[in-house]
């Protein structure tokens, strides 16, 4: 006798991604047959809404209907710190900055940057040196340690970052979004194990064809942990490091009237020794204000 049922999934809007039992099934909206009698655990993800997770009975021959609508998100925060293996307080700005994003959760994605102050021989400045430098000169090249939140929150030196840093946290979060960032062909595909492939999809929610708009995306690897502190200031643990910006670090252009969408293509190729956890980071920047106006982690 049969023991398989069916399972169709719509949403509003369309184009979620609906995970089975933690693995990506497809987009909605999506019919499937061969679902296995039982109960099972559905989660359905789209950048710049906020998650649905439930558990769904299949029943024997016959069809489960799934129908969501999805709330807007507040657009995800984006942090840009700035650190190098010579700079004397970088290790006790790089602990508080990473305990109080440890209390965010997913809400916030992170981004470090290794840049050539106050030293040159900063290894993870080296691996990547055009990157490093243009995010650092597009702050000013402010002394470091260097704390950035959306583009408009800056914070410099360790006196009192651990209140700063929260407080800066706090006021950027609620806003309307702007735009959403959403990835595509890409936490729905296996891997191969030296490539990370994808789009990201850019919807505007309000114009932004001014030209002032970039999309930025970023390869970090997640933690870094090494037997021999690299430079100066002794630190050996490192964190949301960034590997490479792709494929400009000034980014790419979105010219996006309300209401329309782009797809934007990235590649990242893993080396050799980014032998940590690697995630994506896209985010969009105005240039006119440098506000950060949404970002995305790739972290499910």
């Amino acid at each position: 006798s049969s023991t398989v049922g069916e399972l169709e999934v719509q949403t509003e809007p369309a184009g979620a991604l609906v995970w089975w039992n933690g693995l990506p099934l497809g987009r909605a909206p999506l019919v499937m047959d061969g679902i296995l009698r039982g109960t099972h655990a559905l989660k359905i993800t789209k950048g710049g809404f906020f998650s649905i997770t439930q558990t769904v009975p299949i029943s024997t021959n016959k069809r489960t209907t799934i129908q969501e609508d999805l709330t807007l998100a507040p657009p995800q925060i984006l942090v840009e710190h700035f650190s190098n293996t010579d700079c004397p307080p970088c290790p006790e700005a790089d602990v508080i900055i990473e305990n109080t994003l440890a209390q965010q959760g997913n809400a916030v994605a992170a981004l470090s940057y290794h840049p050539d102050f106050p030293g040159r021989q900063d290894p993870f400045f080296l691996a990547a040196e055009e990157d490093n430098l243009v995010r650092y000169g597009y702050y000013n090249r402010p002394p470091l340690p260097f704390v950035v939140v959306d583009g408009v929150k800056r914070m410099a030196g360790t006196i009192n970052l651990e209140q700063r840093f929260t407080n800066a946290l706090s006021e950027r979060k609620g806003r309307v979004p702007r735009a959403t960032l959403d990835f595509w062909e890409f936490l729905e595909m296996r891997h191969e194990a030296h490539t990370f492939a994808g789009r990201v999809r850019v919807e505007a929610r309000e114009d932004l064809a001014d030209g002032n708009v970039m999309l930025h995306v970023a390869l970090i690897e997640r933690e870094i942990d090494l037997a021999v502190a690299p430079g100066s200031n002794g630190q050996k643990h490192f964190f949301d490091v960034v590997r490479e910006l792709y494929a400009d670090p000034a980014g790419r252009p979105v010219r996006l009237t309300k209401s329309e969408s782009a797809f934007y293509d990235f590649r990242f190729t893993r080396k050799p020794e980014w032998s940590g956890e690697l995630h994506v980071i896209a985010f969009l920047q105005n240039n006119a204000s440098a506000e950060v106006l949404q970002a995305l982690w790739s972290v499910r």
